[in-house]
């Protein structure tokens, strides 16, 4: 049997929960919105929500809304992801999750917590950027199928969490490049390591940024695959002048950035194996999607003779 409290008894136990909660943002979010939907304010003597919150609390009322927002965005989630699933643990983290419809909030908490149990903000509006863009491109699939391809994006090239974006392409493409190209000008996503093996006559290092340096001659160019770099990169390569371009990246066709790079295609191999990357110390990795290599100039008929021994290759 369920106990009936009075408006007083509701109030007094409210505020127990956010005086002895006011680490936990979901029971202080939850206990604020009750107070403010019922108005049990007005049974302290205040006359409306903000001064409650300013005089009762200490805090700003678009603070106190921001939890009630966050301990329904928990709530929501609590709802919806497999028993067991760590919930948010954070007000900022539950902020990001808020900007989503909450048909999607649950989905990308799980692939926020697919492979890191202390997730940052970060790293959840991270999550949020690969999962809109998968939705985005399988407009009629299911939210298991958007979420399992998400999952695997979220993984391709890029070190988990921790923005490492430091994958070496092996030689062999490298000097097929070469071949085609007969030297490679500039690299403009590189590091010194990389550049062992590309041997540019210039590249540019993270520090360098080569999204705000001029671009030139013949270019070899394996973009960072982390969402927002990677639009910035295709950009750029609409944006500059050289005389020829190889372009190593993710085969993902359905996505704007790809199909900008393939605008500008004179010709394209898809390789029939997924590129064994490398990091820094030599180990190759597991990419978890297919590659293009996209090219842009006069030499297609020697890029396809060239490439064609890794994969399917046409000339556009």
């Amino acid at each position: 049997m369920d106990i009936i409290l009075s408006d007083e008894e509701e109030l007094s136990h409210l505020e127990h929960v956010i005086s002895d909660g006011l680490d936990s943002f979901y029971k202080v979010g939850e206990a604020l919105s009750k107070v403010k939907d019922k108005k049990l304010y007005k049974l302290g003597g205040f006359t409306d929500f903000e001064d409650y919150c300013i005089e009762k609390w200490g805090m700003k009322a678009n603070y106190a809304r921001r939890l009630i927002v966050s301990s329904d965005t928990v709530k929501n989630i609590e709802l919806n992801v497999p028993i067991g699933t760590l919930l948010p643990q954070t007000e900022s983290q539950t902020r990001e999750l808020s900007k989503v419809s909450t048909e999607d909030q649950a989905p990308i908490w799980e692939l926020v917590n697919d492979d890191n149990n202390n997730p940052t903000a970060k790293d959840v509006r991270e999550s949020i950027e690969v999962f809109e863009e998968v939705k985005e491109s399988m407009p009629n699939a299911t939210m298991d199928d958007i979420l399992e391809v998400a999952k695997e994006r979220k993984h391709v090239h890029v070190s988990a969490n921790s923005g490492e974006n430091e994958w070496y392409t092996p030689r062999e493409f490298i000097s097929s490049a070469i071949e085609v190209m007969g030297t490679i000008s500039l690299d403009p996503a590189s590091s010194e390591i990389a550049n062992r093996t590309v041997q540019a006559g210039t590249y540019y290092t993270k520090e360098d940024d080569g999204l705000k340096l001029k671009w030139f001659g013949k270019v070899w160019l394996n973009p960072p695959y982390e969402g927002k770099l990677i639009k910035e990169f295709s950009k750029k390569v609409l944006e500059q002048e050289f005389s020829e371009i190889i372009i190593l990246v993710n085969n993902a066709t359905e996505t704007q950035w790809f199909q900008d790079i393939a605008s500008i295609s004179s010709a394209v191999c898809f390789p029939k194996k997924r590129i064994r990357f490398l990091d820094p110390d030599g180990n190759q990795g597991a990419p978890l999607q297919g590659q293009a290599i996209i090219y842009s100039g006069d030499n297609h008929e020697a890029f396809r003779e060239e490439f064609n021994q890794y994969g399917f290759t046409a000339i556009l």
